[in-house]
């Protein structure tokens, strides 16, 4: 994750350092220093906004997850599972 928010701020580094000249090419020129530093806070941002964001989602899936763990379905599978385990070790003695 880390990778793609540092390819994502020099891609967008890249982009505002071209500049169209008269002939219609694109040269890369040295960002300023303002560019520099608003790139950085905008990963910075992108960065901090990313981690709250997998934070909630890991929350909900945790919250789902113990959901379902209680859930009468499972429980049922499970006894189930416990019987027919004691079948067939009753049988195989």
């Amino acid at each position: 994750m880390k990778n793609r928010i540092v390819c994502a701020a020099i891609l967008v580094l890249a982009l505002g350092c071209m500049k169209k000249q008269a002939d219609g090419t694109y040269r890369v020129t040295e960002p300023s220093d303002a560019d520099k530093a608003k790139a950085r806070e905008n990963a910075v941002k992108a960065g901090e906004d990313l981690k709250k964001d997998t934070k909630e989602l890991g929350e909900k899936i945790k919250a789902g997850a113990e959901a379902v763990k209680d859930s009468d379905t499972v429980k049922g599978i499970k006894s189930d599972a416990k019987r027919a385990g004691e079948k067939i070790k009753s049988h195989t003695k």
